[in-house]
């Protein structure tokens, strides 16, 4: 019978304390194991042997003692043939005899009568060498007689098993916990492959698929623990190397035995399989078709990357085809784009492989080894992607073939099932593709509309027919001052807010759907209450139908463009009069200076004496007239500058003392803020004049108060600020303030603001103003200061 290896080898650990026991008495030997034998739990003896060839028990632990139901006292110091009957004692001593003779561990079976019966033994001899020389023998017992009853009734009972093996079409088998086939019956050649003696010969963990070889060991150690294992199911190699699904019932036995029955259950599981496969598959259709994609291309996309997964492929790939039989590449996956180096991207069908069959045979092609040859394959370039197998599929709609979806690198094989249900995904997407594609054009007009209504200068305003605002374009948001946001579904007589004697009159044939071209001036009143000069025109919308559908009111703001225009008219004005001041101040002058002349040489004398008074006048007069000349020349756009590198606050500051002293004749006062600065070109005469116009003039425009006068850095521009503390300037005069001969004093000539524009104008610079009741502010900014 088979040994139990684990019982032997814990034997022999227990036994190995006595290999180093060298040249020592039988009380020192006795001493030393005593400790090991008290605390074993297997039953061990102790034997001497004599030179006569005569063996006596020394000692036996309590486990021996229990076992042969005697005492130490009773066996110590006995030979087998005084302690056993004599037919026992001869076997026993034969043993130990050959343990001495082979000087090596032995290991056997015995069956020993006693009193109440008969007990097999399972021993286990190992000899102690002194100078190789044996004088003791280390042995160890265990009964295994119950073991060999279970055994011999096993024996009895095979006929009867062996007969119920052959005839049951299950498998059937009998193992032990170690995993090792015992007995397997036929029906296990028949569905695996192996015959018997191939499986009783090796553990039948040999034969479980890898990836369920953890699940099958926890089901030993379950049996292990006496539990019931059912309906567990693993995969075991066939001899032709297919793995066949088998399904478990298996019940531990006595003696660490397993009963196992088990079927073949391989069509069933692939069945299962395969439905289960369909409901994932039908769940990514589903959740393709209830995707809310974003454009075509998208809805593209992530139907052709959920379509790999479906098909637990590797790439793929989407091409349109259109009448002309070109393709263009549309969508490929993830993989692809990583591991494909082809820059391509647009094909003939003549041209194409194996790849363009699906289109002209018109159906799925299925490839399952594409590195085999095919009579169809054009070949591809190194750079392609390395195909294992591939399944290619025509899109058709409104019978038209409109794209090919092709899948490649599938784990397992491609199948017809695959085809057909790839195939009707993507034929029962494409109305829906060509759906999102006219969406997207209507979408690019609308948004290329937008854009051109954004872009345009002209404020553009559209109404539902009652007058409702449905939209601002950026120049009207600008113009009116609302926001789209804001205006929108509001009234357009609120947000359009037009000062007009006929606006009332005009509205009212607006709302009544009369079109008409309002080309002359209006006020506007932006959001702000700001006013600007407007021209519009308002124009029904109406439908394919001609149902009118609502209002476009166009409108542009003209302010800057009057603004310019009046600018522009001043600036001609200025140099019309500069070029008459150039050209007529020579023969002016000369007539001029002879006339004074002659009234100074008559003013000298006697004779008139009694007009000096007169003369007097008409020499200032003279003087007056030289004056305005030298102003008029002022004006001319060719006079010469003689800049120079200064400071702004010098000239200021050197004519100081000059206003001061005016201003005192006038009981008023003026303050000077001046702060650094730097130099700047000036020419000093012509900014001293335009200096003591703008402080004149401000002197003059009050009664009582303080003309405050600064300097500062503005930006990258020097700024000087005038201001006094008079009533303002009318309203009526502001628009002319710098118009040659506009005035309101009573002895002005109006030429001295008109003069102080030019200078600024030659210096680069501006001149603005803001005035209310409080006074008036004069600022001249000269820009772009390095």
């Amino acid at each position: 019978m088979k040994c139990d290896n684990y019982e032997k080898t814990k034997g022999l650990e227990n036994a190995s304390i006595f290999y180093d026991t060298v040249s020592k008495n039988k009380e020192t030997i006795i001493k030393e194991y005593e400790t090991v034998f008290n605390k074993t739990q297997d039953a061990l003896f102790l034997l001497s042997y004599t030179k006569d060839e005569n063996f006596k028990f020394i000692t036996i632990n309590a486990k021996t003692e229990k076992l042969l139901g005697i005492t130490q006292d009773e066996i110590c110091e006995k030979t087998p043939f005084e302690a056993f009957e004599s037919d026992t004692a001869k076997i026993l001593t034969e043993h130990y005899k050959n343990c001495v003779e082979q000087k090596k561990t032995i290991t056997f079976e015995e069956c020993i009568s006693f009193a109440d019966g008969n007990i097999i033994f399972l021993t286990t001899l190992t000899p102690i060498l002194e100078n190789d020389t044996i004088n003791y023998i280390v042995g160890s017992s265990k009964d295994i007689t119950k073991q060999k009853k279970a055994e011999i009734q096993l024996m009895n009972k095979s006929n009867e098993l062996e007969r119920f093996f052959s005839i049951t079409p299950d498998l059937l088998c009998i193992a032990d916990t170690d995993g090792n086939f015992i007995k397997v019956n036929k029906a296990w050649e028949d569905i695996l492959g192996y015959t018997k003696s191939e499986l009783e010969k090796r553990t039948f963990l040999e034969f479980v698929h890898p990836e369920d070889i953890d699940a099958t060991i926890n089901a030993i150690s379950r049996l292990a623990d006496n539990q019931t294992i059912t309906n567990f199911v693993n995969r075991y190699i066939s001899k032709d190397g297919s793995y066949r699904y088998i399904e478990w019932k298996s019940q531990p036995y006595k003696n660490h035995y397993i009963y196992a029955a088990a079927r073949d259950i391989t069509d069933n599981q692939l069945l299962l399989e395969k439905i289960e496969k369909n409901k994932e598959r039908y769940k990514s259709i589903v959740k393709i078709l209830q995707y809310k994609s974003e454009s075509s291309g998208d809805l593209l996309n992530y139907t052709l990357n959920e379509s790999i997964t479906m098909l637990n492929s590797t790439y793929g790939y989407i091409f349109l085809y259109n009448d002309s039989g070109e393709l263009f590449l549309n969508s490929y996956s993830d993989k692809t784009i990583e591991n494909c180096f082809i820059n391509k991207d647009r094909f003939t069908l003549e041209h194409g492989g194996i790849w363009g069959e699906a289109i002209r045979q018109q159906k799925p092609i299925i490839v399952n080894n594409f590195q085999a040859p095919h009579p169809l394959k054009k070949g591809y370039p190194k750079e392609h992607i390395k195909l294992n197998n591939f399944l290619s599929i025509p899109v058709i709609n409104n019978n038209n073939i409109v794209a090919i979806v092709g899948m490649a690198n599938k784990k397992d094989d491609y199948t017809e099932e695959d085809a057909i249900q790839l195939k009707l995904l993507f034929d029962s997407i494409w109305d829906t593709v060509i759906r999102k594609e006219a969406t997207e054009a209507l979408h690019k007009e609308q948004e290329l509309l937008q854009i051109t209504l954004q872009s345009i200068s002209e404020g553009v305003i559209t109404t539902t027919p009652d007058g409702r605002i449905v939209m601002l374009n950026n120049a009207a948001e600008k113009i009116t001052g609302w926001q789209a946001s804001e205006a929108n579904d509001k009234d357009i007589s609120s947000i359009l807010k037009v000062v007009s004697k006929d606006h009332d009159k005009r509205f009212e044939k607006y709302k009544k759907f009369v079109t008409e071209d309002l080309d002359n001036y209006k006020i506007l009143l932006d959001k702000n209450g700001n006013e600007k000069v407007v021209t519009y025109s308002i124009q029904p919308l109406n439908d394919t139908k001609e149902v009118n559908i609502g209002y476009v009111i166009v409108f542009n703001d003209v302010t800057n463009k009057l603004l310019f225009e009046k600018k522009l008219a001043n600036l001609d004005r200025f140099n019309l009069i500069g070029e008459m001041a150039s050209s007529i101040a020579h023969e002016i002058r000369n007539p001029m200076t002879s006339v004074r002349g002659y009234i100074q040489l008559l003013n000298s004398t006697d004779e008139f004496k009694d007009h000096k008074e007169c003369f007097e006048i008409m020499l200032n007069e003279i003087d007056k007239a030289n004056n305005i000349i030298s102003e008029f020349l002022t004006l001319s756009k060719h006079k010469m500058l003689e800049l120079k590198h200064q400071n702004l606050n010098n000239i200021i500051s050197s004519l100081y003392p000059l206003i001061v002293s005016n201003a005192s004749l006038l009981d008023l006062n003026v303050k000077l803020e001046l702060k650094s600065i730097p130099d700047i070109m000036l020419d000093k005469n012509e900014i001293r004049k335009l200096f003591l116009n703008i402080v004149n003039n401000a002197l003059e425009a009050m009664d009582i108060g303080t003309v405050t006068i600064k300097t500062y850095v503005e930006k990258n521009s020097v700024v000087l600020s005038v201001t006094d503390e008079g009533k303002g300037i009318d309203d009526i005069i502001k628009d002319k303030l710098f118009t040659p001969f506009a005035t309101t004093k009573e002895n002005g000539t109006g030429l001295g603001l008109p003069i102080c524009y030019k200078i600024a104008e030659r210096h680069n610079a501006i001149i603005r103003f803001n005035s209310d009741n409080n006074g008036t502010t004069f600022e001249v900014v000269f820009k772009d200061v390095k």
